[in-house]
């Protein structure tokens, strides 16, 4: 392999890149590479990376040299740029264009890189400047010419030359293989060939695949290591001075072992340390042990590999000063390399060029991967001199943090606030204390400076990223979400079931992890839960687990059956074989979380031993030396001992009696080095008939978690008999909940199927559980959306100057009505002292003066605004605004069934639902002033036509709205708001009601009224917070106790937690607290079309 220096000219452009001005670098005979960063050094680092992992195996041959040729090609150039003027048929050109001339055999050569590179010959030496102008303006009027004729597109602003452009010459090193002739003997079948020669290795070729030379990363993409001068001087000594010592640097993962070493480097190459005259420039790799041994599946191919890489080592191309080998993770040399045939590892090999000097190895390694190496191969690690590397201080931390931050923003071109770095040493303190600083925090820095480039990153960034490393929610994280001491008890006991003591001890954990006050050195906490089978110990570190981190498929569950050999700890933590320990390998990759240890009695005393260590210090340290962090975790143990001593009470026994057997079995079980390293142990009852009741609930729900549920959004109703009929089937004292849980999936499973298939795979669904004849009986009703009215539901309100024109045409609608009222008089003999026809009622006598009323006052209020409305300002105060949105959510124009399936989900899903919330609060409203007084007297109109309709044809209707949950046992306050909300807008419309919460209903009187509420008819759907939405049913009912004809399965609005309301035939959103005004438009929407359209 030969070492080639190459010097490529490189045209430096200024270009934009999404809004940013950018360094664009390439070479200026060749159209590869390229690069762009928004700093020079930066864009420099990267072309030269890229020009070696062009180059990285390249081997040269008669097809590829004229290529490597090119790279070499190093002329002196001069940069001109050229101004041209001229017309190009139909284009005028005008700009700058830039050339490159050299001079080349007597000759001048000119090369366009904005022509795809062009090279052509200007001229001989003797051409004067003006005429090298005119000749690379002939070159260019061609070239633009040619272009021109190929591309529809043409712009010849893509050609000209940038104002900060420039050639300048950038330097790389490279290892170029030379190829093998066609009459030799090829080896790419390397297998066969090495069954008759030995096979060889070139140590150049070998280490590039293995490692990664440091140097090569200087200047940009070597961490810098800050405030350690003392530590980077030493270092620097023993590293580089004639000794060849190998070191070995101990640390703390995280502590900044490889960012000291590459400090040194950086150092070293920027000519902070002076060099002895003469002395050639030394290389640090960087080797994977792991990739040494990839592919060698030969007996000794690995050890003559490596020899060739430490071989290239000590004499580097021929130079006299070795280069230095770094490895971090050390474990893997005494353990790579072992077969069935062979004892001999990468440390083996090692040994005997470290003890004689002749090759310099630094070590990276933990602590506790130091103690491994030192008891496994004390003669290895007596080889290297140990330099221990302590964590900075809190200052010292801060002031690192800082300059840091400082960096990440120059590459990144990103903002990182002051706030968003309190956040981290505020997620460090309390989340992070086992993690050694500065790693800590510069890691999760690193990671939010990436993610948010050309952003600015902020506290709230910094929690959500957090949150999606640990998998806590929002509000442990979030100091400023707050909660009640009996807000989390009653959300666990929802879940948990005739178990206070557990609720009450999750509910403890749960406000020390939010107040920060649990104790750091040690896990979150830890638990021993004991009782008989079945009462909810397994459930209860679910529920835990979900109120945590949101799914209870985090939990982190080891069944201790597994775990009764001796060799049980190994799986655990992992051994020589299989180093990815089974609990260590789970909770390194999920340190925040429940960790779940079930019946915990049956595993072996070895594991009891181990997690002595778990439950005291919080840390445990796997096969390889790597300490998992258990600080974060929440360990729960389970176990039955105690149940059978309990089952042999006789009589009654009470509560205290109880415990006392159940910790007498844990005493008689485990040591007592055991029980007092456990947080508390908590006894679990046995469940009575009413626990099963509220159990038997709980599954149903769990059972509607299963795919067939899933697909559709279900709503589950079971009655009170259908449950308690459920519940003293599946009771068995001795069985638990378990025996509830078969008998369940004995009962409904099956029937449920049964429905489902006949049912469409996407309908949101009523899943109803009712008890026929002492048997279940499942019924599905599918629900269905409420169509969108048209867009011209509502009449277009006109503008000011049209305002006495809107209100002659309301007007006018009045004196239709009267001359209608006018036509019955004269039909009817009516006089001006009233009717006077045989026959005529008091009661119609009432009526009839009580619609001359209404008429009269309707053309009074109308005329009034009339007279005093001009085209230059609105008469009166202006009206305040209807506090009705737009929710673009909901489609009109496209109800097909795809945009209906998709409008589906987004409204029965909790993000569609905070989309429209979003929605709502930055919307503006949807009327103005102006149209909302217009839009008052224009529905006044139309509901008193409406009136009038029924007054003249005699439809005066005695109707009762009925209010019912479609959920057994839920929405009294929901049909509480609802009997308030209809029973404000019935006064606001002078309609006659009686109203009686006691039987949810209220009895409605007057003309038209079904046809006024007809729209009314259906679901209206209210979420709360933790629960599945709750469908309260609207329906009308006449005399004869007869529902009537509507679509009452269908859903006609939303209710978010009593907050916002989503009207679906609208598409209007407002606050949940509607006055009768804004819900007076939602009610002339369900009109029918004709009684809508009365002005039009």
């Amino acid at each position: 392999m030969t070492f080639i220096k190459l010097k490529v000219p490189t045209l430096v452009q200024d270009i934009k890149v999404e809004g940013k001005n950018q360094y664009y670098l390439r070479p200026v005979f060749i159209a590869h590479p390229i690069s762009t960063n928004l700093r020079y050094e930066l864009a420099v680092a990267q072309y030269q990376k890229e020009l070696k992992n062009f180059f990285k195996g390249f081997s040269v041959d008669r097809k590829n040299a004229q290529e490597l040729l090119w790279y070499t090609f190093d002329p002196e150039v001069q940069m001109h740029r050229f101004h041209f003027e001229f017309n190009l048929g139909k284009e005028y050109i005008k700009g700058p264009f830039f050339c490159v001339i050299f001079e080349w055999q007597n000759y001048l050569f000119g090369c366009l890189p904005a022509f795809d590179h062009f090279l052509f010959v200007i001229g001989d030496l003797s051409l004067r400047l003006s005429e090298q102008r005119a000749r690379v303006e002939d070159v260019v009027r061609y070239l633009l010419r040619e272009f021109q004729e190929e591309d529809t597109n043409f712009d010849p602003i893509n050609f000209y030359a940038g104002k900060r452009d420039f050639v300048t010459t950038i330097e790389v090193g490279i290892h170029i293989n030379e190829a093998h002739l066609k009459f030799e003997r090829s080896k790419s079948n390397w297998f066969f060939s090495s069954l008759q020669e030995s096979e060889n290795f070139d140590g150049a070729i070998e280490l590039e695949r293995v490692g990664q030379d440091l140097n090569g990363r200087y200047p940009n993409e070597l961490d810098r290591a800050y405030f350690q001068e003392e530590l980077v001087d030493s270092l620097y000594q023993l590293i580089f001075r004639r000794s060849n010592t190998s070191i070995a640097l101990i640390g703390a993962a995280g502590v900044g072992k490889s960012a000291i070493v590459e400090e040194v480097i950086w150092r070293y190459l920027a000519g902070h340390y002076h060099a002895a005259p003469g002395e050639a420039m030394q290389h640090v790799w960087q080797v994977d042990p792991n990739r040494i041994i990839s592919g060698m599946s030969v007996v000794g191919m690995w050890q003559k590999r490596f020899e060739a890489i430490i071989q290239h080592l000590r004499y580097p191309d021929g130079r006299s000063q070795p280069d230095k080998m770094l490895i971090n993770n050390p474990v893997t040399l005494l353990r790579i390399g072992k077969s069935a045939s062979n004892n001999m590892t990468l440390s083996d090999v090692l040994k005997p060029y470290l003890d004689k000097r002749q090759l310099q190895l630094i070590l990276l390694a933990t602590p506790e991967e130091w103690k491994i190496i030192q008891e496994k191969d004390r003669r290895f690690s007596d080889l290297f001199q140990v330099i221990r590397m302590s964590e900075p201080s809190a200052e010292t931390t801060a002031r690192i943090v800082l300059r840091k931050r400082r960096r990440l923003e120059l590459e990144n071109s990103a903002e990182i606030s002051i706030q968003a770095i309190r956040q981290l040493m505020y997620i460090q303190r309390n989340y992070l204390q086992q993690q050694a600083l500065p790693g800590s925090v510069l890691n999760l820095l690193q990671r939010l400076a990436t993610k948010y480039r050309f952003r600015t990153v902020d506290a709230e960034e910094v929690r959500e990223e957090f949150r999606a490393y640990s998998g806590l929610r929002d509000y442990l994280l979030d100091s400023s979400q707050t909660f009640t001491a009996n807000e989390i008890k009653s959300l666990l006991n929802q879940e948990l079931v005739g178990q206070p003591s557990a609720v009450q001890a999750l509910s403890d954990v749960i406000h020390l992890l939010k107040a920060k006050l649990n104790d750091p050195g040690r896990p979150a906490s830890s638990f021993l839960f004991i009782g008989p089978t079945g009462v909810g110990k397994t459930q209860a570190a679910k529920v835990l687990c979900r109120y945590l981190s949101g799914d209870e498929k985090q939990l982190l569950r080891f069944d201790m059956n597994e775990y009764l050999d001796e060799g049980a700890v190994y799986r655990l933590i992992g051994d020589e074989n299989n180093p990815e320990g089974q609990l260590t390998g789970r909770v390194r990759y999920q340190p925040f979380g429940v960790l779940l240890l079930d019946e915990i009695e049956k595993a072996h005393r070895s594991v009891h031993d181990l997690l002595l260590q778990v439950l005291d210090d919080g840390r445990l340290t796997d096969s390889l030396g790597q300490t998992v962090d258990f600080t974060n975790t929440i360990i729960i143990m389970t176990s039955n001992v105690g149940a059978e001593a309990k089952n042999r009470q006789l009589g009654f026994v009470d509560k205290d009696q109880d415990d006392g057997i159940y910790l007498k079995a844990v005493q008689q079980q485990f040591r007592p080095e055991f029980i007092n390293r456990i947080n508390k142990i908590v006894v679990f009852d046995a469940l009575g008939l009413e626990d099963i009741l509220r159990i038997a609930r709980l599954q149903i729900k769990e059972l509607l978690q299963r795919d067939g549920f899933v697909r559709r959004t279900t709503i589950l109703n079971i009655s009170q008999d259908a449950l308690a009929w459920v519940a003293r089937r599946g009771y068995d004292a001795k069985m638990g909940g378990r025996a509830l849980k078969r008998q369940i999936e004995k009962d409904l499973t099956t029937l449920s199927a049964e429905q489902l298939i006949s049912t469409h795979t996407d309908t949101p669904i009523i899943f109803d559980i009712l008890l026929r004849e002492d048997q279940l009986y499942p019924q599905i009703i599918a629900l269905d959306f409420l169509t969108p009215t048209e867009e011209a539901w509502l009449p277009m309100m006109p503008e000011q100057k049209e305002g006495r024109r809107f209100y002659r045409q309301l007007l006018n609608a009045v004196g239709r009505l009267e001359n209608r009222v006018s036509q019955m008089e004269t039909r009817q003999g009516v006089s001006d002292r009233g009717p006077v026809i045989s026959g005529f009622s008091s009661a119609v006598d009432w009526h009839y003066y009580d619609f001359k009323e209404r008429i009269a006052q309707a053309k009074e209020d109308l005329q009034n605004k009339w007279l005093t409305f001009s085209e230059h300002h609105f008469p009166g105060l202006p009206a305040i605004p209807l506090r009705l949105k737009s929710g673009s959510l909901i489609p009109r124009k496209d109800w097909s069934r795809g945009v209906r399936e998709y409008y589906r989900d987004r409204i029965f899903q909790e993000e569609g639902l905070r989309q429209i919330g979003e929605m709502h609060r930055f919307q503006q409203d949807r009327f103005d002033s102006l149209e909302t007084e217009f839009i008052r007297h224009y529905l006044n109109m139309a509901f008193l036509n409406l009136y009038a309709e029924g007054f003249f044809s005699g439809r005066r209707e005695n109707l009762m709205i009925r209010f019912e949950s479609c959920i057994t046992g839920l929405g009294r306050d929901e049909i509480e708001f609802l009997l308030d909300l209809y029973a404000n807008f019935l006064a606001h419309m002078d309609v006659h009601y009686e109203l009686d919460k006691k039987n949810r209903s209220i009895r409605v009187e007057g003309y038209n009224i079904s046809q006024l509420l007809s729209g009314e008819q259906g679901l209206q759907l209210f979420y709360t917070a933790h629960q599945n939405p709750v469908p309260i049913r609207l329906s009308l009912v006449d005399d004869h106790k007869q529902q009537a004809p509507s679509s009452s399965f269908q859903v006609i609005r939303v209710f978010d937690s009593l907050q916002l309301m989503t009207d679906l035939r609208t598409g209007f959103t407002n606050a949940a607290n509607i006055n009768p005004e804004e819900f007076k438009i939602l009610v002339y929407a369900g009109l029918p079309r004709t009684a809508r359209k009365f002005l039009l």
